[in-house]
């Protein structure tokens, strides 16, 4: 029996393109004079910023990222230990509320049961139970608490909930990330901005010492233009939407 125009235009709503491949950010790298990093995330010269938290920080000129010195990085079986010690739960009201505006974001722009990977979901994927309550058929991955399976895209969204601060090759993370979205899926992010006017010595979000690139508005302008992005939201402060073009 042949299926209705609505079922056949449905069909081909649903129907997943293969992802458009990414193009790698570059590697960063040191200069002669030591005076000035490669940015991890655009490869152009970044010159010191400040000193937080008995921490070098470096800024980048073009992207505006943010970034802790890589010598400076905790080792993974520190950062680990550090997540470990979390205590991010479903029955916690304060925290479910923190991930609710991520939630909300996603499905007022995507409807169940579309397929979504809660990427750095850490050892209690709160965020990814919400969203399976409401219907979505969702993956999750973190590569030290769920490391296996590696997720297969394309998905037709991917959240980062305080991930992206996290990654100490941001050019390069942030490149296998987009590279699981199909083509006009959702990149959902939540990581401090800094902002016009923070007092960045005693910003709290440096002290965290797993905490190694931050990100602000400019930054991810950049991110959308060199990734082949589109920014639909921002709410200045911690919450950012982007489309894959």
């Amino acid at each position: 029996m042949k299926g209705s125009p609505a079922r056949g235009r449905a069909a081909r709503r649903n129907r997943r393109e293969p992802p458009a491949p990414v193009t790698p950010a570059p590697t960063p790298t040191r200069n002669a004079t030591q005076e000035t990093l490669g940015c991890p995330l655009c490869g152009e010269a970044a010159g010191p910023a400040l000193t937080a938290f008995g921490r070098q920080l470096l800024r980048c000129g073009v992207c505006d990222l943010l970034f802790v010195l890589p010598e400076e990085h905790p080792p993974e079986e520190r950062c680990t230990a550090r997540y470990a010690k979390h205590r991010n739960r479903p029955d916690d009201e304060g925290y479910v509320a923190f991930l609710t505006p991520a939630m909300e974001a996603l499905q007022a722009r995507l409807a169940a049961p579309a397929r979504v990977l809660d990427f750095g979901c850490g050892p209690e994927p709160v965020l990814a139970g919400m969203l399976q309550e409401r219907g979505f058929a969702v993956s999750r991955y973190d590569p030290l608490f769920f490391p296996a399976p590696r997720p297969e895209g394309p998905f037709d969204a991917i959240t980062a909930t305080e991930v992206f601060e996290h990654f100490q090759s941001p050019g390069r993370d942030i490149a296998g990330v987009v590279d699981l979205l199909a083509r006009r899926g959702l990149l959902v992010v939540m990581t401090e901005l800094v902002r016009p006017g923070l007092e960045l010595a005693s910003w709290w979000y440096l002290r965290d010492e797993t905490h190694v690139a931050f990100y602000s508005e400019r930054t991810f302008n950049w991110l959308a233009r060199f990734f082949a992005l589109e920014r639909l939201h921002s709410d200045t402060r911690r919450l950012v939407v982007l489309r894959k073009r």
